[in-house]
């Protein structure tokens, strides 16, 4: 059982590492070849409706965020 768990882990990583890896494929598709696949309009949608005060919440997780992976 645990075998299987370590298995379904170690998959769900590799899935979670092609994802980024598309994702960044399409954020500089985005900046490349103006925006194709509408990834750089949606992020923009997505900071707009946190608002201003959202907004740097946001940018105050990611930096947490990066700081605790670096430890």
């Amino acid at each position: 059982m645990i075998e299987y768990l370590h298995k379904s882990i170690d998959k769900l990583k590799e899935i979670t590492e092609w994802l980024k890896v598309l994702f960044v494929f399409a954020v500089l598709a985005g900046v490349l070849f103006d925006d194709p696949f509408n990834v750089l309009t949606n992020i923009s949608l997505l900071l707009d409706q946190f608002g201003e005060n959202g907004t740097s919440a946001v940018i105050a997780l990611l930096v947490i965020l990066v700081w605790n992976k670096g430890k």
